[in-house]
């Protein structure tokens, strides 16, 4: 089952703009799905090359391409940026990547001006709800009509789906879209998501001798989601430097596993000075992080307000 994302019309769009699109965003967020459903919709066709295997090449394939994982083929981004100056021709290019240091550091070397990139996040609560509302949320009449229209029609099906008690079963569940798409066992899937991201993400990224040190570092950065960053306090806890977490901080930030909140001021030095808040950016994530392993358990938690 496909789920359609807000994200498509804006890149639709942009398909028409530039030579290349790019999407960005964390492990399993669904940028492969989303960039193949929106290829078959095209008048041109696009053929379908990933780069989990670095043996494939792009010279083997002509016309149209969706490259899927791109950070594994640092070296084609140069050929891309001949084959648009020679092209010349917008929607060339589907591209997906995972946020890592050297992927957008690729990106702004050969690519500039001739790729537009977007960043994906997990299911949004209008995603899950089916609400076909493809604006900035504000609760306009617009908004508001989708809404009740998406719950007339889940409720022609299930249960009323707007009780207190499903909202926690959503944020426990998390918004990762597999697990929306197709019965699967929760904790398995989080445990096998942070195995996963520390082997093939964490340890291109950075060199980290230990990943169980990182292990607690997220589970620490779990507990304090919401909360104002403290450096010192979460060095504490893990056992580490201070410079330590400040880069762990930024590998997290850079692959889409937190998000930092800046606090407003009309003073942009200030701004840029004052605490941020960190956030968890999948409330599964987190709630599997910090073994709140029930709605009930999260409900009742120190999360909870």
């Amino acid at each position: 089952m496909y789920i359609p994302r807000h994200l498509h019309h804006m890149l639709t769009k942009l398909i028409a703009q530039f030579p290349a699109v790019m999407v960005t965003g964390a492990r399993q967020v669904g940028k492969s799905t989303l960039l193949q459903h929106i290829a078959r919709e095209q008048e041109e066709r696009y053929d379908y090359v990933t780069f989990d295997d670095p043996m494939l090449f792009m010279m083997n394939h002509t016309g149209r391409l969706v490259l899927d994982e791109v950070q594994y083929a640092p070296k084609l981004f140069s050929v891309l940026k001949l084959h648009i100056d020679e092209k010349k021709q917008n929607g060339l290019f589907l591209l997906s990547g995972s946020q890592a240091f050297s992927l957008m550091e690729h990106v702004n070397e050969s690519l500039a001006g001739r790729v537009a990139v977007l960043r994906l996040l997990g299911l949004s609560y209008r995603e899950i709800r089916g609400v076909e509302f493809f604006e900035g949320f504000v609760p306009t009449e617009a908004y508001l009509k989708a809404y009740e229209s998406a719950m007339d029609r889940q409720e022609q099906t299930t249960d009323d789906k707007r009780s207190p008690d499903t909202l926690w079963q959503m944020i426990h569940k998390g918004q990762m879209p597999r697990l929306y798409e197709q019965e699967t066992h929760w904790e398995v899937y989080y445990a096998s998501y942070v195995s996963t991201y520390l082997q093939r993400d964490v340890r291109h990224i950075a060199n980290i001798r230990d990943l169980n040190d990182f292990t607690r570092f997220m589970t620490a950065v779990a507990a304090r989601s919401g909360e104002l960053l403290n450096y010192n306090n979460i060095a504490q806890e893990v056992g580490v430097s201070v410079d330590t977490i400040k880069r762990w901080i930024a590998i997290l930030e850079t692959s889409g596993i937190v998000y930092l909140l800046k606090p407003y001021h009309h003073n942009h030095l200030k701004r840029a000075i004052k605490t941020p808040k960190i956030y968890m950016l999948d409330t599964g994530l987190m709630a599997y992080l910090t073994k709140w392993l029930t709605p009930e358990v999260l409900q009742h938690g120190a999360k909870n307000g």
